[in-house]
């Protein structure tokens, strides 16, 4: 029953859910329909809406979130299939779940079944509840659906009676005045509403008019008594209200009735604000809300939840819709010009909000309506009326344009006529269209999908007229984009069907190249010229280069002509290894020999290993007209070592005894790869028709090695019978080292039980050392067990030094127990130093406990020296500990020199610590040298804390200690405050660096500016390297040049 307070019931329900339901796995979701937000209010987006209120505060699924990204880079919105989906797997993971859905009767007729349909398979956990008019009829779609008739109850009504006598000071004084008014009002309103809410409502709005009881009674009197003469007493009252008034209330009403969505208060204010010519909006012309609602009298209220202005009810929509042509004759077209006037306001125009539009929308409440309706609006009567207006604000409605494609979907192009066929104007398209013709808008509208745009485009045609060339310009561009109904329409319009595109040639050209198979059937049923050639060749030959088996085949059932250029179709297939073109190519009777005789060849070159089995089926098929020793010799000797194995094995699956009577380099590169498969069949056919067991092929090595790798116990044993070489070394070495490379023990096995040398060199080393390196434990048993040399040198050393390189300690142990010689000398030195230098201390500790020589000096000098290096401390205080010579001299230098030099700090305090000699001289000279050349200036002070010699002159080259630090200020510094004599040397080299403030420092501590060494005299060196600041300084101090001049 409307008015009979259903909404209000459903905010109820949910509220007594929500209270009492109060559980993580049961959910609740209400959906308020409204008859101004059907398009928004889509069977899809009712079903997502009811989705997001199920999963507030949860996390997105994997599926939801993947289903957002690939219609976010598609920009499309998922089907109704895709939301449906989604919400019943919610629903699926809830135990109970509640939906209610409020005001049926106000969803459009043609998606209610939809709806319904939808909600009513998401499972046996939901629980449906739906309020609608007693007109429509839910149980057709829901048989089991239960029915209750919903009317307000005498003594809510006589309450809410109550509540707003209360409200009224006029209504409360006149029934305080005549108590038997307040009977006589409540019993005729009750008996009078029947149930209704509503017109209880507009009754007791109508009396609160009332100045006297005695006006009070008379009205009550003639109270009417359904809900349409009720309408009709509140719009005399509105009629008999002044002009002002009475224009406001209508125009409001028109606006309400209209809108094509429902209208914030503000959105109102300002759509009522507009004046016709206005250049911007006038804010001492806004109306209050509430003058709005007086002049209406009852008939529009503000939802203060939602913030939107309504009529009082959908019924009050319903009988102003008959009214129209009494009250609103011209409503669309009023509306249309407030939006166009509206989005002309300067304050648009002039575009100061580009870098934050949504500042504009906030600021101007209407704007959001009028960029999105302002053309929806327009359409129909508007055309006619104020078509002039229209079309001039489509030639500069570049502002609504930026605006709308900023914020809404699909966006529009600039072409006026996309914007009017995007809104449906077709009076507009007519216009243009004879105006400006098609242009590109067609074809785009096409390309992009738009059937809607297409319909009112092509109805934009006088039947009088010639068909226009963009009909067939259109069909040949979308035909390759699967639009289906667009390429109906365009046909059906008269677009020719052969029109060349610029891209692809025809639409069946374009249809064929994408793999359209039904659009294909289309145009051939269209009488569209099969054999039209185009870009991309004919249909045929588009339909094969692009892979689409299905639709060549339907254009060659179809009558395609397959002579013209089929053998380079067949080549083409061939080479990209197409095997169902080809194959298809060769039942219409594609000859492979018109093209090459080595197309066979290419094909396994190209490793199209099934198009090369189709064409040796071809091949075999024929083999009685053509002659067997020309073309399958040829096809074999031609190929590579791949191509003859793969030759080969397909004709040993087609036809072995034509296989067998190939060439031995055949049969030698079949029996290879045979090998590697683990054929024993074929491996035993190919030996017993002479294949080569020991024959080689480059980087593949022999069928023995090939087997061994792949782990083939049954071929090694059959090759071995046959004479294979067990011990022939291969790219990658011999067959046992590749067994065992491969993890094959039983092969390996079988290979030593039948003489194989476990100790050859392969390209990497010994077996034992490749095992070594790789940390296969089980294999360095493998390997001990039968008798490998644990001592055994090759190109990468011993087998301890590759599991040292590798720090495979268990390895390390296993060949130290069983006699590997830890102090034998590698390419970087024993065992000792390598792991000292690396840092390993664990493997350090192991070869120190198993007797490494601690003092053992290698090409990088002792296991200390290198670990100083290198900064391992630990390392260094375990060979102390185990008695490493810290004043040992290498080639580099001791220790505690090594370490100064590369600024170890914690290591030189340690080596001191221990008694390092810190004079001592070495290849570069002492410690203290060292460090100052380096720059280390903590360890300059604390070598010379510890009594490092300031002056000793050494062997390093740098003189001494202050000539070393040369470039260094703060350690030259250093060493003149302790000492160091500033003599000409230091003052010789810093004038060769050109240090202009060490060369002041040096003058400033003695050192003599004329003495002359090697290179001359300070002043002579600084002249020489152009040094001018420094020769001036020299200069001023007294130096002298040639001949004793200053």
């Amino acid at each position: 029953m409307p008015g009979a307070g259903k909404t209000v019931l459903c905010a109820i329900v949910v509220d007594h859910l929500r209270t009492s339901l109060d559980h993580e796995n049961i959910r609740i979701a209400v959906v308020y329909l409204n008859h101004k937000e059907t398009e928004a209010q889509s069977p899809s987006n009712v079903l997502a809406s009811i989705w997001r209120q199920l999963i507030i505060e949860q996390p997105l699924s994997p599926t939801v979130e993947r289903l957002y990204v690939k219609h976010r880079e598609q920009r499309t919105r998922p089907s109704l299939d895709d939301t449906h989906g989604v919400l019943y797997s919610t629903v699926s993971q809830l135990s109970r779940v509640f939906i209610v859905v409020d005001a049926l009767d106000e969803y459009p007729e043609e998606q209610r079944d939809t709806l319904l349909e939808r909600l009513s398979i998401l499972g046996p956990s939901v629980t449906l509840m739906v309020t609608s008019r007693p007109h429509i009829n839910i149980k057709h779609v829901i048989p089991e659906f239960e029915v209750i008739e919903i009317r307000a109850a005498k003594d809510d009504i006589r309450q809410y009676l109550e509540g707003q006598i209360r409200k009224s000071q006029r209504l409360s004084r006149h029934v305080k005045n005549a108590p038997d008014v307040r009977q006589a009002l409540e019993t005729r309103i009750v008996e009078g509403c029947d149930g209704m809410f509503l017109l209880a409502k507009l009754h007791i709005d109508s009396l609160t008019t009332k100045n006297t009881v005695k006006a009070l009674r008379e009205a009550l009197n003639n109270i009417p008594e359904d809900l349409d003469s009720t309408y009709d007493e509140v719009v005399t009252r509105i009629n008999q209200q002044s002009q002002d008034d009475r224009e406001l209330a209508w125009h409001s009403l028109s606006w309400i009735t209209h809108a094509k969505r429902r209208l914030r208060p503000s959105e109102l204010r300002e759509a009522l604000a507009v004046e016709p010519g206005s250049a911007d909006l006038d804010p001492e012309n806004l109306l209050d809300a509430d003058s709005i609602l007086s002049v209406c009298a009852g008939l529009v209220v503000i939802d203060e939840e939602d913030d939107a202005i309504r009529l009082v009810h959908y019924t009050m929509q319903n009988y102003l819709e008959q009214r129209q042509t009494s009250e609103f004759p011209y409503a669309s077209t009023n509306i249309t010009m407030t939006c166009l006037t509206y989005l002309s306001f300067e304050v648009f125009v002039q575009k100061v909000y580009r870098d934050n539009p949504q500042s504009l929308f906030s600021a101007h409440p209407f704007l959001d309506y009028a960029v999105e309706y302002c053309f929806i609006h327009a359409r129909g009567d508007p055309e006619k009326r104020i078509q002039e207006n229209i079309t001039s604000f489509l030639g500069k409605c570049s502002v609504w344009r930026e605006l709308w494609n900023r914020t809404k979907f699909p966006t529009v192009s600039a072409a006026r006529l996309w914007i009017a066929a995007a809104f449906q104007l077709e009076i507009i398209c007519r216009y243009l269209i004879q105006e400006d013709g098609l242009g590109h808008v067609l074809q785009d509208a096409s390309l992009k999908g738009r059937t809607d745009m297409v319909q009112v485009l092509l109805k934009s045609r006088k039947p009088t007229e010639s068909i226009p060339l963009e009909y067939g310009y259109a069909l040949a561009a979308v035909a390759g984009r699967g639009h289906l109904e667009i390429i109906h329409l365009l046909v059906y319009a008269g677009a020719k069907v052969d029109t060349k595109g610029k891209d692809y040639g025809t639409a069946l050209c374009a249809a064929s190249f994408r793999g359209n198979y039904e659009i294909v059937q289309l145009l051939v049923r269209y009488r569209a010229d099969i054999n039209a050639n185009g870009p991309k060749g004919t249909p045929l030959q588009a339909a094969c280069s692009a892979g689409h088996e299905a639709v060549a085949r339907f254009l060659l059932e179809s009558g395609a002509d397959i002579d013209i250029a089929g053998e380079q179709v067949l080549l083409a297939a061939s080479l990209r290894g197409d095997a169902a073109i080809v194959a298809l190519l060769l039942e219409y009777g594609t000859d492979p020999y018109t093209i090459a005789e080595n197309l066979l060849q290419m094909a396994v070159a190209a490793e199209h290993e099934s198009v090369a089995k189709i064409l040796l089926e071809y091949e075999l098929m024929k083999r009685n007209e053509l002659d067997p020793d020309r073309w399958i010799p040829s096809a074999v000797r031609a190929a590579s070592h791949e191509g003859k194995d793969t030759i080969v094995k397909l004709l040993m699956d087609l036809d072995p005894g034509v296989a067998l009577r190939l060439p031995d380099d055949a049969l030698d590169a079949a029996l290879e790869g045979m090998s590697e498969r683990g054929d024993t069949r074929t491996v035993r056919l190919l030996l017993d028709h002479g294949a080569d067991p020991n024959a080689q092929f480059g980087q593949y090595g022999s069928a023995l090695q090939r087997a061994s790798a792949a782990g083939h116990e049954k071929i090694a044993e059959i090759l071995i019978q046959h004479g294979a070489d067990i011990n022939a070394m291969g790219p990658e070495g011999s067959a046992l080292q590749r067994a065992l490379a491969a993890g094959h023990e039983e092969i390996a096995k079988i290979l030593i039980q039948h003489g194989a040398n476990i100790n050859v060199n392969g390209p990497s080393g010994s077996a034992l050392l490749r095992a070594s390196a790789k940390g296969d434990t089980a294999i360095v048993k493998f390997l001990i067990q039968h008798g490998a040399d644990v001592n055994a040198n090759g190109p990468f050393g011993s087998a301890l030094q590759g599991a040292l390189t590798a720090g495979h300690e268990e390895i390390i142990k296993i060949l130290i127990q069983h006699g590997a010689d830890i102090n034998a000398n590698g390419p970087d030195g024993t065992a000792l130093q390598r792991e000292s230098a690396a840092g390993h201390e664990e493997i350090a500790k192991i070869l120190i406990q198993h007797g490494a020589d601690i003092n053992a000096n290698g090409p990088c000098g002792t296991a200390l020296q290198s670990a100083s290096a290198e900064g391992h401390e630990e390392i260094v205080k375990i060979l102390i500990e185990h008695g490493a010579d810290v004043d040992a001299n290498g080639s580099f230098g001791s220790a505690l020199q090594r370490a100064s030099a590369k600024g170890r700090m914690a290591i030189a305090k340690i080596l001191i610590q221990h008694g390092a000699d810190i004079n001592a001289d070495g290849p570069r000279g002492t410690a203290l040298q060292s460090a100052a050349a380096k720059g280390h200036e903590e360890i300059v002070k604390i070598l010379i804390q510890h009594g490092a010699d300031v002056n000793a002159i050494a062997a390093g080259g740098h003189g001494n200690a202050l000539e070393a630090a040369i470039g260094r200020i703060e350690i030259v510094r250093i060493l003149l405050e302790h000492g160091a004599h500033a003599n000409a040397s230091a003052l010789q080299k810093a004038a060769t660096w050109g240090s202009r403030a060490i060369v002041e420092i040096l003058i400033a501590h003695g050192a003599d500016v004329n003495a002359s060494g090697p290179d001359g005299t300070a002043l002579e060196i600084a002249t020489h390297w152009g040094r001018r600041e420094i020769v001036t300084l020299l200069r001023e101090h007294g130096a002298r040049g040639q001949g004793g001049n200053a």
